[in-house]
């Protein structure tokens, strides 16, 4: 048995103490059996403190209510890492993620390219920069593992070798998130769970009990197991689908509690008639930037796919891309121009009456995040005040 006395002070070493007392499972009786063994070595006060001791906790459920200081620590001595960003704008340390958007809106794809990107420690969509980079964890029960492989092909994430992974091919089933394997996978690892009902498995989504639980098995992950950050995709209520405004209380779970449980949530809709998807972030702890949007394009000006080159370029950059009600049009290019779109292209238009034709449509066009077709358009309606 562990000496009780700190061999330096022959003061009792309270961390033994305590390993003792949990031996003598909190049972004052058994304690004072157990210490026969020391009591040679013990002064009667001492002998006295760890009988009180062990009659506290007894008495208290096997918690020593006396401790309560070393539980709820003063704010200035906690020991904690500020909480930084992994992709600026999009992903955080020590986060819970998630991507809510209807089947066919990407989601999958834009994970595939921010892994990618990650790895490579290259900006996501070719605008976020990368902060850090980091192996990746990357579940996916909901296609088969054949179709996931053809998807990453282009974004060549299988020739990072062992800082991607994913669960064997030939597991059957969904792994639970409180397996102690997938406990000891995740450290120093983002994880992206694709999609996240497969492993949270909530029978009444509408109520808080089993939201509570599943969340708090997440934060082990971060907490305990050392998890870099997790991702998860889901689907929306289906009235977030039918509105044509984001609306977050709509486009999350049904559980007020999930909304509020999570870190950063960003909302995936497909632009209707076009390439584009439409991205805004609907929470998002520790960012500052209140409508926060964007859109990514999934086919280049002559139709031909990013995707299998391996990109999924950014098209509207945040602070121009306005609401998803604005987007409309065909071939991925927006058919209404935003508040900011005008107010920059007002900006530009004045700078080329100062310094002449130097500033082209072209570069006009690169600046506003459209193409070249689009910007004469827009130039065109502004000289004739039709905006």
């Amino acid at each position: 048995m562990p000496p009780l006395l700190d061999p330096t002070s022959s003061q009792l070493d309270m961390a033994a103490a305590d390993q003792f007392l949990r031996q003598a499972h909190g049972n004052q009786n058994r304690a004072g059996l157990m210490l026969k063994d020391y009591r040679p070595n013990l002064s009667d006060d001492q002998v006295k403190l760890l009988i009180e001791r062990a009659t506290k906790l007894s008495t208290n459920g096997g918690v020593d209510p006396d401790s309560w200081p070393e539980l709820f620590l003063a704010l200035n001595a906690w020991n904690v890492k500020p909480v930084v960003q992994i992709v600026e704008d999009l992903l955080i340390e020590t986060g819970v993620h998630v991507w809510a958007g209807m089947f066919e809106a990407y989601k999958t794809m834009f994970a595939i390219e921010m892994c990618s990107a990650i790895l490579e420690s290259r900006p996501v969509a070719g605008y976020f920069p990368v902060f850090s980079s980091v192996d990746i964890l990357y579940l996916c029960p909901d296609m088969s593992p054949g179709l996931f492989a053809d998807y990453a092909k282009p974004f060549k994430l299988s020739s990072h070798g062992d800082r991607f992974r994913g669960l064997h091919p030939d597991v059957p089933g969904v792994i639970a998130i409180d397996d102690p394997r997938l406990q000891r996978a995740v450290k120093g690892r983002i994880l992206f769970l694709d999609t996240m009902l497969d492993f949270a498995r909530i029978k009444e989504a509408s109520r808080s009990g089993e939201w509570i639980e599943f969340f708090e098995k997440l934060r082990d992950l971060i907490r305990v197991h050392e998890c870099r950050a997790i991702v998860m995709l889901a689907h929306p209520t289906k009235a977030g689908v039918r509105n044509s405004i984001i609306d977050a209380t709509e486009f999350l779970k049904d559980s007020i509690t999930f909304g509020g449980k999570l870190d950063v949530g960003l909302a995936f809709a497909n632009v209707a008639n076009t390439s584009k998807i439409f991205i805004e972030r609907i929470k998002g702890r520790s960012f500052k930037k209140k409508g926060f949007t964007f859109t990514v394009t999934i086919r280049d000006d002559a139709g031909n796919s990013y995707l299998d080159r391996g990109q999924f370029p950014i098209f509207d950059k945040p602070g121009l891309a306005g609401k998803r009600s604005d987007h409309a049009g065909r071939g991925g290019r927006p058919s209404k121009i935003t508040d900011g779109q005008r107010e920059q292209l007002k900006k530009l238009l004045q700078e080329r009456d100062l310094h002449g034709d130097r500033l082209s449509d072209n570069e006009i066009g690169k600046r506003l995040g459209v193409n070249n077709h689009t910007a004469k358009s827009w130039i065109a309606k502004f000289g004739e005040e039709q905006f």
